[in-house]
């Protein structure tokens, strides 16, 4: 419990907006929704809190690439797509090659997506901000996480969710949603304390505890909570695992 509350003391969040799933656009207007934007993550690993970027741009070019430029894995294979705004599905080509992208929910500020049989949720590159890095000391940790979530409250086998960057102070249930718990949903806390010396050097120390549901539901419930995500294939979430920072000087 100690550390659950370090996990809570130690967030960082801030306001945001989003919106529920809206499969009534037309075509074109979701075509201006996946264009008008860079789509951005956090890494597995921190990896200098580098984001990556997924990009559909207005001439049908697609870049999936770290800040740096470099590319993900092996996405510089396709270099150009077509939206089936019909089947929700993004074809993806280039060297001969072919792929698929599932568009599987969108919000105002959010693509969940099925990426080479990974679901990951992308968002905009504004609600990047003030999100706790990655750090690589607990990678292990957070391998082919789906999201990046606000719990806000879990009631029966609901949870009610929340933008990564979300206030709970200043803002308003008009922008939650709610997902199911699959049945066998696991919990874990992550907490990092990096400790910085005089020189600016730093040492990193990882605590890493596995949760009951009881205590998850009293936790969230009393106290938002921030923490990443693993969704199954019916977008029920199978783990969580919270995550916090404390940085010392």
């Amino acid at each position: 419990k100690k550390l659950f509350v370090l996990l809570i003391a130690a967030l960082l969040l801030i306001s945001s907006s989003s919106c529920s799933l809206n499969f009534g656009q037309t075509d074109k207007q979701f075509e201006e929704f996946l264009t008008s934007q860079k789509w951005c993550r956090l890494p597995d690993l921190r990896g200098g809190r580098d984001y990556e970027t997924m990009t559909f741009t207005k001439d049908n070019y697609f870049y999936y690439n770290c800040m740096c430029g470099e590319p993900v894995g092996n996405s510089d294979i396709y270099d150009k797509y077509s939206l089936d705004f019909e089947n929700m599905k993004i074809k993806l080509s280039g060297g001969g090659e072919k792929a698929t992208i599932d568009i599987l929910d969108y919000g105002d500020y959010y693509l969940l997506l099925r990426y080479e049989g990974k679901i990951l949720e992308f968002i905009t590159m504004d609600m990047c901000d003030d999100i706790p890095a990655l750090y690589d000391e607990c990678g292990e940790f957070f391998e082919d996480y789906s999201a990046c979530r606000t719990f806000v409250q879990y009631k029966d086998n609901t949870l009610t969710i929340a933008p990564a960057n979300h206030d709970v102070e200043t803002d308003t249930d008009e922008y939650h949603e709610t997902v199911l718990a699959a049945k066998n949903i696991t919990f874990e806390s992550v907490s990092v304390t990096e400790t910085f010396d005089d020189s600016g050097n730093s040492t990193v120390e990882v605590e890493h505890d596995t949760l009951t549901e009881k205590e998850v539901k009293e936790s969230i419930n009393e106290c938002s909570s921030y923490g990443l995500l693993w969704y199954n294939d019916s977008l029920e979430v199978t783990k969580i695992v919270f995550y916090g920072v404390l940085q010392i000087y």
